[in-house]
């Protein structure tokens, strides 16, 4: 069991405002608190190092404190990168058309991704079924930011200034599709003019399975 809440207490900081200075939401960190979610690696590793212990001390597997213990494994375990190097990036819950540009609402957090050029991407999580069974709700698409795609990408597209979605391009003739993966939802098809209301807001380049949030 992770120890966080009683090295938390001894550090005289509150769960929000722990949560707040890691960077973690704090619906997020309770659940880490109370065993209901594991941390990933990475956020072991951060957790770690703010309360000052190693990470085994840290999920109750050492009875030793001594902070760095056991990172050196820990990197190992992870493919030799230390997780203070991986790049954080912002989980979002809603894309918008926003006053003179994109508006990304609803901040959630922070996932790694072991990415080039991280500034440029983010995590969009994922609403609805429309892409069953391939990505689930709840699901994290990484998305890369960039203003076209490409016949047969995954993309994020804002339609007539609305909230985005993520659907699969598809470019036939004159005519652009927004194709969904469940059978159950019909593609949207765009044509002529109509094209133009379609705007792109960036390329999916991976998605994650949450199996809770």
């Amino acid at each position: 069991m992770l120890r966080i809440r009683e090295l938390r207490k001894q550090k005289g900081k509150l769960q929000k405002e722990m949560a707040q200075d890691l960077g973690i939401p704090p619906n997020t960190f309770n659940q880490y608190e109370n065993s209901k979610r594991e941390p990933d690696l990475a956020t072991l590793a951060r957790i770690a190092e703010y309360l000052g212990v190693s990470v085994d001390y840290l999920m109750g597997a050492s009875s030793t404190p001594r902070p760095g213990a056991t990172l050196d494994d820990l990197i190992e375990a992870i493919g030799g990168q230390d997780p203070s190097e991986i790049p954080m990036i912002p989980v979002i819950g809603t894309v918008r058309a926003g006053y003179g540009g994109i508006a990304y609402e609803d901040f959630l957090g922070y996932e790694p991704a072991d990415i080039h050029a991280p500034q440029d991407c983010f995590y969009l999580r994922v609403k609805g079924d429309s892409m069953e069974p391939r990505i689930h709700e709840g699901d994290l698409a990484l998305v890369r930011k960039q203003t076209f795609a490409e016949n047969g990408d995954l993309a994020v597209v804002i339609i007539n200034g609305n909230e985005g979605t993520l659907k699969k391009i598809v470019k036939s003739g004159n005519s652009v599709i927004l194709q969904p993966f469940n059978s159950d939802y019909a593609p949207q098809i765009y044509t002529g003019e109509a094209i133009d209301e379609i705007h792109i807001v960036g390329k999916v380049i991976a998605t994650i399975t949450k199996t809770s949030w």
